[in-house]
């Protein structure tokens, strides 16, 4: 056990930061197209 590499610490800052540009990203996209329903056919 002691030959196992350590775990990496989540970087949740990061993963929090990619969500939020997600989340803009498919607001802006349902706003611009009123065909869409906020979560059909989400490319996230």
């Amino acid at each position: 056990m002691s030959d196992a590499p350590s775990l990496k610490e989540p970087d949740l800052k990061e993963d929090a930061k990619q969500a939020r540009v997600l989340i803009e990203k498919r607001k802006k996209a349902v706003l611009a197209n009123n065909k869409l329903e906020y979560f059909d056919n989400c490319d996230w």
